[in-house]
């Protein structure tokens, strides 16, 4: 199956990737254990455990929606189609926070650059929690969309602005966007610039992490800030 018809497969289905964990607590350990099913939670409840409680995993729906947005558009140039998916899925599924983060991204796709812009400022203001942009960045990421990764990672850190795996995936992806050929040297200059700022602000969080301070003094020799370079060797 192509992975065409596969994401077609997976809308005309409602597929979101949610998926739903039941948990209870064991009465003798006050662990809360996990189960496989709603079922099996509910036996337990009647002998060993308490507390009964579910919890549900993010959606991929925006996911999905956006790379069979791109193949409709890039692949096979249906500018219409690739539309229609985005506000179908929207309209089948108007509170998926998954589908209003990935609205600037289907603009991008969609060569909608005023739309993108706008989306870009107006950015959904309920979402509160930093592991949204976390998810959607780290996936950004392995999809070397690094302009969108940093856009999601800086949303992450206005929320938790100590937020250790936002800053570092922040620095890699100025860093690759910093080694792509297409990357002038001036540009080089100013992501490898943004990357160590990044660094800076994690190594507050773990002070102690020598893998970050070996990053900092590539870097810092690189733009050739031998202060910096040499006051971090000395940590090492």
């Amino acid at each position: 199956m192509s992975l065409n018809c596969f994401l077609k497969l997976l809308l005309k289905n409602n597929y979101t990737g949610e998926v739903t964990t039941y948990l209870a607590t064991n009465k003798k350990n006050g662990v809360v254990e996990r189960f496989s099913n709603k079922k099996l939670r509910d036996v337990a409840i009647k002998y060993t455990h308490k507390n009964p409680a579910s919890e549900k995993s993010l959606s991929n729906l925006g996911d999905v929606v956006l790379k069979t947005v791109w193949l409709y558009n890039k692949s096979k140039g249906d500018l219409e189609t690739a539309k229609s998916v985005y506000n179908t899925a929207l309209k089948n599924n108007p509170d998926d926070s998954s589908l209003k983060l990935v609205k600037a991204d289907v603009f991008l796709a969609l060569d909608m650059m005023d739309e993108y812009k706008d989306a870009i400022e107006n950015t959904d203001s309920d979402i509160t929690d930093p592991t949204i942009f976390d998810n959607l960045g780290a996936a950004a990421i392995k999809d070397k969309n690094y302009e969108s990764a940093i856009r999601y990672f800086k949303s992450s850190i206005n929320l938790e602005p100590k937020n250790y795996f936002a800053l570092v995936n922040l620095s890699n992806a100025n860093l690759e966007i910093g080694n792509l050929e297409k990357t002038t040297a001036v540009e080089q200059k100013k992501h490898y610039t943004e990357a160590v700022s990044y660094l800076e602000k994690a190594l507050i969080v773990k002070p102690d992490d020598k893998g970050i301070m070996r990053n900092m003094i590539s870097l810092y020799d690189f733009l050739e800030l031998t202060d910096k370079s040499a006051a971090i060797k000395a940590k090492l």
